[in-house]
């Protein structure tokens, strides 16, 4: 960078410095894909000026610039599928609990220790975007852009938002300490979603209104668990400690889930054309003490990450939801994709492999068919493979798939 004067204030630069061009590059193509408008880096892009006072590009800055000339070319990206909406409240101030602008970790609005909701809010993101909080921290690219089990699939919203916007969304987790109680309009708008045909996934206060006003129940006792079983009562998960409401009445209600004793721990109705879930621990987690391998001798030395985590059987319960949604389904270890949709069975599928080692999996279209898989042609030397409906990916980079699905 050149000072006022003249003079020249070097940076660390080259190859071994800064991130990857790999990554780089995936966060283009990604901003590209998910409808951004602009996107570049501050650094890396110019070399050491030429004779004529004209700085040179350095090879990341020769692949943004072949980047920008091919995303001016006619490309139909269609729009892409998030089929969740996180919904907090509109004063929650939630933010990641690790972040470069804070001294402080878990607060909210720099100075208010975490509570429920965003210890929640934290787990979700988690869920979907797992290790998304060491972004930042590490220098090894560890969170920037992660795995996403069930791809990148999640927005957020704040509960101001109009009727329009909440119905493009097939699943809408409210995750909120709020009663709302007082808001009808809110509640209106939540009810006008899932009676067209959303399903609304909440727990908490905001689960207390809801029963309450909708359904004319409440909520009992409160009793701890360690254990759920499924709707069948046959395959147990083993949770930490966590404590569950009692429904009262819990008749016309399906249990997806059940706790030890009996009590539902995940229960859904169906309203209107939609359903909902209601999620009957404090927004899905645990008692503020996790149990690391139920081993509390040990635990006693042993500082979590987390002080809540979410239920096994949530996690469970919330991404075959939202896989349910999803026109194509990975076959093969976790990795990071998208999904465009062009129109009906038609799509766009963007990979980015952020590990170490060769990825190989394959596409299936969820709705069965035939799935034909052929590679976008990029400007960047894409180093992936497709062969049939399977793909080989290396470490480090990623492909763009057009992907017809014939019934």
């Amino acid at each position: 960078m050149q000072r006022s004067d003249g003079s020249w204030v070097k940076f660390r630069m080259g190859p071994y410095d800064g991130h990857s061009d790999g990554m780089s590059k995936a966060n283009w193509m990604i901003s590209f894909l998910s409808g951004a408008k602009a996107a570049g880096q501050d650094y890396g892009i110019y070399g050491a000026p030429r004779p004529d006072s004209v700085n040179s590009l350095t090879p990341l800055g020769e692949a943004l610039l072949s980047v920008s000339k091919w995303t001016d070319n006619p490309w139909t990206i269609g729009e892409q599928r998030r089929p969740l909406a996180l919904m907090l409240d509109y004063y929650c101030g939630w933010t990641p609990p690790r972040h470069l602008y804070s001294f402080e970790e878990r607060v909210v609005w720099h100075c208010i220790p975490y509570g429920p909701c965003d210890e929640g809010m934290d787990q979700a993101f988690d869920l979907f975007y797992p290790g998304y909080t060491w972004a930042g921290y590490f220098r090894d690219e560890r969170g920037f852009i992660t795995p996403t089990p069930n791809g990148d699939c999640a927005d957020v919203l704040l509960n101001d938002a109009s009727p329009e916007v909440m119905k493009k969304y097939p699943v809408i987790w409210l995750i909120s300490d709020e009663d709302y109680s007082g808001d009808e309009a809110f509640l209106e708008r939540l009810r006008q979603y899932v009676e067209a045909g959303g399903h609304l996934i909440c727990g908490g206060k905001p689960l207390e209104t809801i029963l309450d006003k909708w359904f004319n129940q409440k909520l009992g006792k409160s009793m701890e668990s360690v254990c759920s079983f499924d709707e069948r009562g046959k395959t147990m998960l083993r949770e930490a400690y966590y404590t569950v409401r009692e429904l009262e009445n819990a008749s016309g209600w399906d249990v997806h889930y059940r706790s030890e004793s009996g009590l539902p721990v995940i229960i859904g109705n169906k309203l209107g054309l939609g359903r909902i879930s209601g999620l009957m621990s404090t927004h899905g987690l645990t008692d503020n003490i996790t149990s690391p391998g139920f081993d509390m001798w040990d635990y006693l030395q042993y500082k979590h990450d987390h002080s809540y985590e979410l239920l096994n059987c949530v996690k469970q319960h919330v991404k075959k939801l939202v896989a349910a949604a999803s026109p194509l389904y990975i076959e093969g270890r976790d990795i990071y994709y998208s999904i465009n949709t062009v129109k009906d069975g038609e799509y766009v599928l963007c990979l980015y492999n952020p590990g170490q080692e060769d990825w190989n999996g394959g596409i299936a279209a969820s709705g069965g068919g035939k799935l034909v898989l052929t590679p976008v042609d990029g400007p960047l030397d894409w180093k992936g493979t497709v062969n049939g409906n399977k793909v080989n990916l290396s470490a480090n980079e990623m492909l763009i798939l057009n992907a017809k699905v014939k019934m």
